[in-house]
């Protein structure tokens, strides 16, 4: 039997942890969708962390003389009805070229739209892992305390998760953003405190299969503390499933702040973010502009589209089992 001498053991973990690196490192690179998916999110986190540099334009500043532009290889038309000679009907047909200082063209203030895109970024990235952070401790303690103390907490705590998981998410979701009102940090708040209870969920049915596991049995026998056997035992077998969940939610949480901002209940309409901008290009959506929602609409499918495909491989490499369950 090969044995491990004491002074040793450092560099056994780092050997240990270099070794899953590496096995994690060539599953991705194995799983050409999960590796575009990592692609399109750190493209965004990239854009959004960049946004001052990468942005052509202020995407507050308005140009009443640029207004409604279309993107920089389009021309439109407008035609309209005019008097002519002796009070005759005439059409007359505007012109508009595309300028290449507004490459994805402009909104009805003049505001350049592939700025405002690249700022709206921000919001959706912010949103997304902090409200996802949040939501994962919060949901994370509630689950632990229920899971591992059982009895009366137990009901009590699964109780409140389980009667707000019956109220219809987007109604929840509505009814907290109209109470803590419009803002960022508001709207971080609203995530964490809605998806909470599905992380307190899954936390709490995961507890309840490792409490049954011989190790767990066994450190209750030698008389282990409960904050010791859930430090060590219970928390890094949760990190899988957590991490596989919150991965999922950051998706859902972008289109749901889309949707808000879209309803005026997110970030003010002053700050650039892709929800508003599908707000304020609806009424343009079916008079020849569709520009105006097409591109944002994009930022915010793909967005979804990335988290989605790096979190169905997060779920086979950290929660094999998850399919099975």
């Amino acid at each position: 039997m090969t044995t491990i001498a004491a002074g040793n053991e450092p560099y056994v973990k780092q050997a240990r942890r270099t070794n899953h690196f590496v096995t994690y490192l060539r599953l991705l690179l194995r799983d050409k969708a999960a590796l575009f998916g990592l692609l399109i999110i750190a493209v965004v986190v990239f854009t959004a962390i960049a946004a001052p540099w990468l942005a052509p334009h202020n995407p507050a500043a308005q140009n009443m003389a640029s207004t409604k532009l279309p993107p920089a290889w389009r021309t439109i038309e407008e035609k309209s009805l005019g008097f002519g000679e002796g009070n005759s009907v005439v059409e007359e047909v505007t012109v508009t070229q595309g300028d290449p200082s507004y490459l994805l063209g402009t909104d009805k203030l003049g505001r350049d739209q592939l700025s405002r895109i690249i700022y709206g970024a921000r919001v959706s990235v912010t949103v997304a892992f902090f409200g996802a952070t949040l939501a994962l401790l919060i949901g994370m303690t509630i689950g632990l305390v229920a899971g591992y103390m059982g009895g009366h907490v137990d009901n009590l705590l699964m109780a409140v998760v389980n009667l707000l998981l019956s109220v219809p998410y987007l109604v929840l979701v509505i009814v907290v953003a109209a109470v803590l009102g419009r803002g960022l940090l508001n709207v971080v708040l609203l995530f964490g405190i809605t998806d909470a209870p599905i992380f307190a969920r899954l936390t709490r049915g995961e507890v309840l299969r490792i409490r049954r596991l011989g190790y767990i049995e066994a450190a209750n026998a030698t008389g282990a503390k409960a904050p010791m056997i859930l430090r060590k035992h219970i928390v890094p077998n949760l990190i899988g499933p957590l991490v596989t969940l919150a991965t999922f939610e950051m998706s859902s949480m972008i289109f749901y702040e889309a949707g808000l901002s879209f309803l005026g209940l997110s970030v003010p309409e002053s700050v650039p973010s892709w929800g508003n901008m599908l707000s304020n290009g609806r009424e343009f959506l079916l008079t020849g502009m569709p520009w105006l929602m097409i591109y944002p609409g994009l930022a915010i499918a793909l967005t979804s589209l990335g988290f989605n495909l790096f979190g169905d491989w997060l779920r086979d490499v950290l929660d094999p089992m998850a399919r099975t369950r």
